[in-house]
């Protein structure tokens, strides 16, 4: 593994780049949505991303997850991502989901831009 993917901010940087290829993806995409095979591999892009984070978070705390917690977080991180965040953060966790849906939302931008590049002809 590269040293970026293992440290502290790897996961993180990880989020980005999903947002950015997923708003880069739909931006391109001539129905303005994604395919189902694409469509597929966004969706589990997203949930490999957040179990990483949530590893990597849980090991930074130096907390004890159960065992196959990540299998836990990929296949139902709708329900198990917030939980760990108010379980580990309190009230602190509408902050961090802040943060998730600020970085998603950089997905919309992204895809917005693209479309306005393509079907508005701006320069």
């Amino acid at each position: 593994m590269r040293v970026w993917f293992r440290s502290r901010n790897g996961p993180i940087r990880l989020l980005w780049l999903y947002a950015t290829a997923l708003g880069a993806a739909t931006g391109l995409s001539p129905a303005g949505e994604l395919s189902g095979p694409s469509d597929l591999a966004s969706r589990v892009a997203c949930a490999l991303v957040l179990a990483l984070w949530v590893m990597r978070d849980a090991q930074q705390r130096r907390i004890q997850l159960c065992h196959d917690y990540d299998s836990f977080v990929f296949f139902l991180w709708p329900a198990v991502v917030p939980t760990y965040l108010f379980r580990t953060r309190g009230w602190r966790a509408f902050v961090t989901l802040g943060c998730f849906a600020g970085i998603l939302s950089f997905a919309v931008l992204v895809n917005l831009m693209i479309f306005g590049i393509r079907e508005l002809g701006v320069p």
